[in-house]
């Protein structure tokens, strides 16, 4: 998979994540808050919310009914009392219940005090829940003290036409509970009140009664009325219970204010600890890897942070670290780069070295016979001698052949350098190349420096007919025999093959090859090594004024440039053997 799939792969999946999360808190504070509100609900009255609660926590063991005894206590202490009915109408369990509330049931008369057709002195809630195969009915009543007050005040008898009497113990009851009491008139205006605070209304519409009776939390007081046979109506007020004090949050608006303060806290945490984790994932290979492109910049071709042998991206174990594999084929590319610039450095490096002392030799090469020609020039020019003419035919000699010698280096380095900066091989010919090769030997021994010369040549068994470049396949024998007689003994033995490639070599079909091999003193493999590099000279030129050291060099760049190969093979004391294959 290449970098951008991975990349994008990556992304995808961090960005489904942190979305993952994002929804996971969101529904962290929508659960927050509906339990928070029914929480409060429970606790201004358990009927409503807490009951639902009570009821799903609710458990059998060996045929009893368990509870839960958090909520258990939390309706108690409410006010209220708790009964739970088989199917008979039989109390099985009940908890808080007062002595006036029955033990039994008939299912007649546990409907009508239900639903209000037969007085009874509390609220009843209703839940019917299956357990293991029965039916319970959970009974959950409750008293409220607007409704004990008022039946008190009920039970005082009627109140006057004026000002009503209400008995001390009432009064105090209501100043005790902080209740407020009003009478009201047939419209709904307030005749008379006890205790009423300006947040209570003197005068009621039928809309107004209904919702403050219905949703008591809205207004703060809990209302209960009741109305009188000459159209009067009594209300009384007691404060709604609220949540425990003490206890955050304590209101609705707490609640959502504290849903969306950790909602808002727990997304910023969130997305500053991607924005963390992403920079450290992703950026810290990307500047690693621009810190390392600038120790390049500067010539340093090591990683950054490499220590004990160990790079700052690689584990003991030599794996990437794991916020590096991501970047796995560029840093495979930048170590290769690092190699590759290394090598050229070191390649450089050697190859200046090398030059330099090519150069030095050169020099050399180059003043010797020029000292021989400027000696013979100043002998001849001198007024002091006359030199008979076999002696000055003998300098003139000297004369040419070292010039010969200078043209030929210098005809070497011209042509070293045109093949290296691209020269085109001339126009190949149609060529017999036992024949061939066979001349240019010939021209070879036939030169006065190679008279010595001792060497062979096998042709192929029949007629070989290519079409080459002539010059330069000429040139590469010529340089490949020079070289052999020139670094060997006299008496060594030089033998040149001509072969045609085997039928079938896809490296070189329809191609041919040429051998030329001695039992000479050979190479050491340093010198083996570096034998065909254009500034480099494994022999010296004390012995002799011929060969300008760039003979191998020139015949592989002359095989490089035909499309062929050159590749040699010596051992110290053994010989030396080179193979052209064009």
């Amino acid at each position: 998979m290449t970098v951008r799939k991975r990349l994008i792969l990556r992304f995808v999946i961090q960005l489904v994540t942190v979305s993952g999360f994002i929804l996971l808190l969101i529904g962290v504070a929508v659960a927050y808050m509906l339990t928070g509100m029914a929480k409060l609900e429970m606790n201004r009255d358990f009927s409503k919310a807490g009951m639902s609660m009570l009821v799903q926590t609710v458990r059998t063991e060996n045929g009893k009914l368990i509870f839960d005894e958090a909520l258990l206590d939390k309706a108690l202490r409410s006010g209220g009392w708790l009964q739970a009915v088989d199917e008979t109408g039989a109390v099985i369990r009940s908890y808080g219940t007062p002595a006036d509330v029955p033990a039994q049931y008939e299912p007649g008369q546990f409907i009508d005090y239900w639903t209000g057709n037969k007085p009874f002195p509390y609220s009843l809630f209703l839940w019917i829940e299956e357990k293991d195969g029965r039916t319970y009915t959970l009974l959950y009543g409750k008293r409220s003290a607007e409704n004990v007050l008022l039946d008190e005040i009920l039970a005082a008898g009627p109140p006057g036409d004026k000002q009503p009497e209400i008995p001390a113990s009432i009064r105090e009851r209501l100043d005790r509970s902080g209740a407020v009491l009003q009478l009201l008139d047939r419209s709904g205006r307030e005749l008379a009140s006890y205790n009423r605070p300006d947040s209570i209304p003197a005068v009621y519409t039928l809309q107004e009664l209904a919702l403050r009776r219905q949703y008591s939390e809205r207004y703060g007081f809990a209302s209960a009325s009741r109305s009188l046979e000459d159209g009067r109506t009594w209300i009384v007020h007691a404060p709604a219970r609220s949540a425990e004090q003490g206890v955050f949050p304590a209101t609705e608006a707490q609640v959502v204010l504290t849903a969306f303060v950790g909602l808002a806290a727990g997304l910023l945490v969130l997305l500053v600890g991607a924005a963390f984790w992403y920079g450290h994932r992703f950026g810290t290979p990307i500047v690693h890897i621009l810190a390392w492109l600038h120790r390049l910049s500067r010539g340093e071709y090591t990683e950054p942070g490499v220590a004990k042998g160990r790079s700052g991206s690689r584990r003991r174990d030599g794996r990437l670290k794991r916020r590096y594999r991501l970047y796995g084929d560029v840093m495979q590319s930048m170590e290769h780069l690092s190699g590759a610039l290394s090598s050229a450095e070191e390649a450089r490096e050697r190859l200046e070295r090398t030059r330099d002392e090519w150069i030095s030799g050169i020099s050399h090469d180059l003043k010797t016979p020029l000292a021989s020609i400027k000696g013979y020039a100043h002998m001849l020019e001198t007024p002091h001698y006359t030199w008979t003419e076999p002696e000055i035919r003998e300098f003139a000699a000297i004369i040419k052949d070292k010039a010969d010698f200078m043209d030929e280096l210098i005809g070497d380095l011209s042509l070293t350098f045109r093949l290296s900066n691209g020269e085109r091989p001339q126009a190949a010919e149609q060529t017999e190349l036992n024949e061939f090769v066979r001349r240019c030997i010939l021209g070879v021994v036939n030169d006065e420096e190679f008279a010595h010369a001792n060497v062979s040549f096998e042709p192929e068994k029949e007629a070989l007919i290519r079409s080459v470049d002539r010059q330069a396949l000429r040139r590469i024998l010529d340089n490949l025999v020079a070289n052999a007689v020139r670094h060997n003994p006299p008496s060594t033995q030089i033998r040149v093959t001509l072969r045609e490639a085997p039928e079938g070599d896809a490296s070189s079909p329809g191609g041919f090859t040429l051998r030329v091999e001695d039992n000479g003193v050979g190479m050491d493999k340093q010198t083996l090594g570096k034998l065909f590099d254009r500034y480099y000279r494994g022999t010296n030129t004390e012995g002799t004024t011929r060969g300008t050291g760039l003979g191998m060099a020139i015949a592989r760049q002359l095989a490089l440039r035909l499309g062929g190969s050159i590749a040699a093979e010596s051992e110290p004391g053994r010989g030396t053997a080179v193979t052209v294959t064009l």
